[in-house]
């Protein structure tokens, strides 16, 4: 006898018949959804728990590898509709580069809707704008450019090099009183063709390049204006340029001033176009309510901030400070045409009396740098080889003293006896009285002829009407009367650079591109406002404008400087720097030098806002 075991006992054919059948009936081998709900009636829990633990790893890992793709494959891109508000202190006036120059924020605003040849980096350096090659003579007189062809004004018409030729005749034409005419004085220009110009100068200049940044006009439209009425003209407020920007719309408030100006992204433009869709401008009389605006969260970004006011500012965790060098130096400028500041020796007692650290303390401008000279101490043409006026009160009275400026005392009584001889009194006794009552209490110095009162002016609502202040009393205490006009930010220009409408003014004076004082001190410039200068130091200006290497310009500046500080033409006073307050929401900003306030702008096509996640492959 024997016997079969489970595993020797043959299959029942009626179970493989009905596998079959279930296969047959099924279309996948694979369980579907609703078939695995009924997984745990055949797993026990234990198995059910791993079955689960093994689905888990499996969507974990999905999850990762599909992580890894999208962040290997994707990359967050600014989103390109981006809108920025900046506030700024002052309004428009001339949106046009002929004249933009004499207002900062006219600059601004004529930097973004008008291109020129070149332009500077956010990092200073000269670039390519409209120009796309460019020879230059080995004499250095000779410069030749060629524009791109694909430029064009936002109203259609293209640029060309008949438009470059306009521009220029508007600027060094004497109709048109462009603050740039004595920059290009004896420079002739040429069309070469549709796209290519020549400039002729009349002597060397090495840094001519940097000068061929002025704002392209259109000529078909300022053609048909005359240079007598185009200061009235609607296209200085509403400007057509080829610029990265076009004007859009502004607003005024119920007086009729600029509240805001908005522009739009030139979807023409031929170059980089920006990030930022529409940039809006806000229009402030004053730094402070500026800054109420920046709290109250409607501002981006604030257009220079005066450090006093850092603390103003209520959330600064959501700001950038950015800190730029900037060649701007604030002084004393004497109009040498003056009766009594034109005499020398009342000027050099005014800088021996002044006291510069004590100035910048009461301004409360941490950071700032006292200035000697009329260069930056930062700028790399500096050199302090000269002599200079530190803080002297007695060596200051003492020159007075010398040059029959006397101190006389005018006490209450002689007020009152002023006060009464002024009814009845005429001419030079009329005159006495009069002063003396302007005058007031006080020890004031007379040379027997006339009393050593200075008329000073300076801009209201800035730090140049502090300074004013201030220095009237540090001259005080030498036994000068000082009386302070301040003036309208926007009657300034006109005021002081055009009509040279002033006795002494406190004045910021920008250095500019490379350092080049030629329009500031030469004979005849027009931005020369003290009417200082000669033959020597206009030689010694011309020798630094076309001279080779840095050290060259180095030496005829030392030299100028020397020159310059023995006549005191001014008092040059601190350099500021610049601060330019904008929202950690921007980004992209990446300038560190300007040569003028506008010059913030420089990399603003790289600035944005939003951003969006592009496939990359």
């Amino acid at each position: 006898m024997f016997s079969l075991t489970k595993k020797d006992k043959p299959k029942n054919p009626v179970d493989n018949l009905d596998k079959k059948l279930v296969a047959s009936l099924s279309k996948s081998r694979i369980p579907n959804l609703r078939q695995l709900k009924y997984l745990h009636r055949f797993l026990n829990k234990q198995e059910m728990a791993l079955f689960y633990s093994a689905l888990a790893l499996v969507a974990v890992g999905l999850l990762y590898f599909g992580y890894q793709f999208y962040t290997g494959h994707t990359a967050a891109t600014p989103a390109g509709n981006d809108t920025y508000t900046e506030g700024v202190v002052g309004s428009p006036k001339y949106i046009n580069p002929l004249y933009a120059n004499l207002n900062d924020v006219d600059n601004d605003l004529s930097s973004l809707i008008f291109s020129g040849l070149f332009r500077f980096d956010g990092q200073g350096k000269l670039i390519k704008d409209l120009v796309t090659d460019y020879q230059v003579s080995a004499d250095h007189r000779v410069y030749t450019v060629k524009i791109n062809k694909n430029a064009g004004f936002t109203n259609g018409d293209a640029l060309t090099a008949d438009d470059i030729i306009s521009t220029f005749s508007y600027i060094t034409s004497p109709d048109y009183k462009s603050a740039l005419a004595d920059t290009f004085a004896g420079v002739s220009i040429d069309k070469i063709d549709n796209q290519t110009v020549k400039f002729t100068l009349p002597e060397n200049y090495g840094q001519f390049l940097q000068l061929l940044t002025f704002g392209i006009l259109p000529s078909s439209i300022f053609d048909q204006i005359s240079a007598g009425n185009l200061p009235l003209a609607e296209i200085n407020i509403k400007p057509i340029g080829s610029g990265m920007y076009k004007f859009t719309s502004l607003t005024k408030d119920p007086g009729g001033s600029l509240k805001s100006y908005t522009l739009t992204r030139n979807e023409d433009y031929y170059g980089q176009k920006p990030y930022i869709k529409t940039l809006t401008f806000e229009f402030f009389p004053s730094a402070q309510e500026m800054v109420l605006a920046l709290n109250n969260g409607s501002l981006d970004g604030a257009g220079y901030l005066p450090k006093k006011l850092y603390a103003s500012v209520a959330a600064k965790n959501s700001f950038y400070f950015h800190q730029l060098n900037y060649p701007q130096v604030n002084a004393v400028l004497f109009n040498l045409g003056d009766k009594l500041v034109g005499l020398k020796p009342i000027r050099q007692a005014l800088a021996l009396g002044t006291d510069k650290k004590l100035l910048l303390k009461q301004l409360d401008l941490t950071g700032a740098q006292i200035q000697d000279g009329p260069l930056p101490a930062d700028s790399e043409l500096y050199s302090d080889n000269f002599n200079h006026y530190a803080t002297d009160v007695a060596a200051a009275a003492k020159l007075l003293d010398d040059n029959n400026w006397k101190i006389i005392n005018v006490d209450q009584g002689q007020l009152d006896q002023a006060r009464t001889d002024a009814t009845t009194a005429k001419g030079a006794q009329l005159a006495d009285d009069q002063t003396k009552l302007e005058l007031g209490i006080g020890a004031w110095r007379n040379n027997g002829k006339q009393w050593l009162i200075i008329k000073l002016s300076a801009v209201k609502d800035d730090d140049s009407a502090v300074i004013a202040r201030q220095l009237a009393d540090q001259w005080q205490t030498l036994g000068v009367k000082t009386e302070v006009t301040l003036l309208d930010a926007n009657d300034a220009p006109t005021t002081i650079v055009k009509n040279k409408n002033f006795s002494v003014v406190v004045y910021n004076m920008d250095s500019g591109v490379d350092g080049d004082l030629f329009p500031f001190w030469s004979t005849g410039q027009a931005n020369n406002l003290t009417g200082f200068g000669g033959k020597d130091t206009d030689k010694l200006l011309a020798t630094a404008r076309g001279a080779a290497t840095l050290a060259a310009r180095k030496t005829a500046y030392q030299t100028f400087s020397q020159n310059l500080m023995d006549d005191a033409p001014a008092i040059f006073l601190y350099n500021p720097g610049y601060t330019y307050l904008q929202s950690k929401k921007v980004r992209g900003f990446d300038v560190g030098r300007l040569y003028d306030p506008k010059d913030r702008f420089n990399n603003i096509a790289d600035w944005y806002i939003k951003t969006k996640s592009k496939f990359k492959f």
